[in-house]
């Protein structure tokens, strides 16, 4: 009876110790299928939601942040030109598992004064530290701070290729200027505003030529005859405005001769149309099996249509296409003012009417109709100045019934001016553009764009823009005196022309650079 009721008690204490166990085993298994999870949720929302989230962020006390100059200043990091000479504010940290792919860089900094001059101030660059080279960078000039004295963010985009690769977010420091650098941070970019694609593994990518080889598709002149290497994507997402395609490639031998290798195009699979092309030569790759970026810009007017990024191989090379990218751009070179909403236009005279700003004879005296924008950070070349506008009647007569002004409100000057007569106006009612071109010499300075009106006419003013005037000649800007004072390569360099004060040439410089002493 007792050695019964003693293995029934050890039953009970076998089966109390199980269901111990099974519990332990239950909140483990809940436990572990919550951090899977969890990982899964946060993987998620590094970008593949369409999203573009924080994947890490440093501060600059963080494990992996080196600096070689500057100190700690409240919540960042700083340097000073009173203590520091030019060199790198942080480098690191180092970051390895990127995945492959599109992503995005910002460093979170402040200046103490943002309009002295328009020096460029740091350097932002991506760094594969084991390849020993710049993936990205971008050169930060003083007047890109919008404030003094306030934290903004400013953004490197990259291409990911290699994730066992240690990366650096590396900050150089010119020595112009204080900056305070508080945070770096990496996402993933994966919106509306740029896709990225892996042409040997991404379904819209298609090939007439060529096979898998590593990460990238292939051909060679061995294997395969001319073609297209890759095709598609067919991408229908992208909203009007100005992009960047980018296809990055690698090429065997960059010496050999300098045949057209690739014939790169961007085209609208509705229309039917290239809306832009590319040759790329063998020697534009700079190095031989080393990936390169090239890059096509474009205007996009027609969202709904399908567009595809092709890559046409010419059968003089190994090519081997890794990635397309496509980036919206901010087009820095053109810049529109509605007359009646955007807070930098004013006025003295009119009031609102419809989707512009009016004056009229019955209530308005004469006047300017608008005046501003002050605009600054203008660069160097010709630019062109449009109104937008319209008439009530162009048959009455032909006087003058507005002034356009293109005024220098530093240096308290008229650059430019224009007097519009009625029969100028083509219809009635009816919205035309007014241009004027003009040279600019000194980015630094606030520019105004005028609309005086002299009480002739009914007139109403829609908006007012400003474009650069792109040439593929070289552009000639002369003083008052009429010297020669700049010329402007397609390219974007500069030369500037000084003389004495009998207007003797002294000497031509390329920026700090003279070219040429004259005689």
């Amino acid at each position: 009876m007792g050695k019964n009721l003693k293995r029934l008690h050890n039953l009970e204490l076998l089966s109390f110790y199980l269901w111990k166990a099974t519990k332990i085993l239950t909140v483990f298994s809940l436990t572990i299928l919550f951090v899977i999870a969890s990982s899964k949720i946060s993987y998620a929302e590094n970008g593949n939601n369409n999203e573009q989230s924080v994947y890490k962020t440093w501060n600059m006390n963080s494990s992996g942040i080196g600096h070689l100059i500057g100190r700690s200043d409240g919540d960042g990091w700083s340097a000073n030109i009173a203590q520091d000479p030019p060199g790198v504010l942080s480098y690191g940290p180092y970051e390895t598992g990127v995945k492959s792919g599109r992503w995005a860089v910002n460093w979170v900094m402040k200046i103490d004064n943002n309009h002295v001059d328009n020096a460029d101030v740091v350097r932002l660059e991506v760094y594969d530290a084991d390849e020993e080279g710049i993936i990205a960078s971008n050169v930060i000039s003083r007047q890109q701070f919008a404030k003094a004295d306030q934290f903004q963010e400013f953004t490197v985009q990259f291409t990911q290729l290699n994730p066992s690769h240690r990366l650096e977010f590396r900050v150089f420091w010119y020595d112009k200027a204080y900056v305070n650098l508080k945070t770096v941070s990496l996402k993933y970019v994966e919106d509306n505003k740029a896709k990225f694609w892996q042409v040997a593994k991404a379904s819209q990518i298609s090939h007439q030529v060529g096979r898998l080889d590593g990460g990238g598709w292939s051909a060679n002149t061995a294997q395969d005859s001319v073609g297209f290497l890759s095709y598609g994507p067919y991408e229908t997402e992208i909203n009007s405005g100005i992009w960047s395609v980018s296809w990055l490639m690698k090429i065997d031998n960059n010496r050999a001769n300098n045949a057209n290798v690739v014939r790169l195009d961007i085209y609208d699979a509705d229309a039917k149309e290239v809306l832009l092309s590319k040759e790329i030569t063998r020697q534009q790759f700079t190095k031989e099996n080393q990936f390169q970026n090239f890059s096509l810009q474009f205007s996009h007017f027609n969202p709904s249509h399908r567009l595809e990024f092709r890559t046409f191989w010419y059968d003089e090379a190994y090519i081997n296409l890794y990635s397309l990218s496509l980036e919206a751009l901010d087009d820095k070179t053109s810049k529109t003012w509605e007359a009646a909403k955007s807070p930098e236009i004013s006025h003295i005279i009119g009031r609102l009417d419809g989707i512009g700003w009016s004056a009229n004879t019955d209530q308005d005296s004469p006047g300017f109709l608008s005046y501003g924008p002050y605009v600054t950070g203008v660069d160097l070349g010709v630019w062109i100045v449009n109104w937008s506008m319209k008439i009530d009647n162009i048959s009455l007569d032909n006087a003058e019934v507005l002034r356009l002004e293109i005024y220098d409100s530093d240096a308290g000057e008229v650059l430019m001016t224009k007097e519009i007569k009625r029969r100028e106006f083509t219809k009635e009612n009816e919205f035309q553009d007014f241009s004027l071109q003009f040279p600019n010499f000194d980015p630094s300075h606030h520019l105004e764009f005028r609309t005086f009106w002299y009480d002739k006419a009914n007139i109403n003013l829609h908006n007012i823009s400003l474009k650069k005037f792109n040439s593929n000649t070289i552009q000639y800007l002369y003083d008052k005196t009429g010297r020669l004072i700049y010329y402007i390569y397609p390219t974007g360099r500069v030369i500037n022309l000084q003389y004495d004060r009998n207007g003797n040439l002294l000497y031509k410089k390329e920026l700090d650079k003279i070219v040429d002493k004259g005689d």
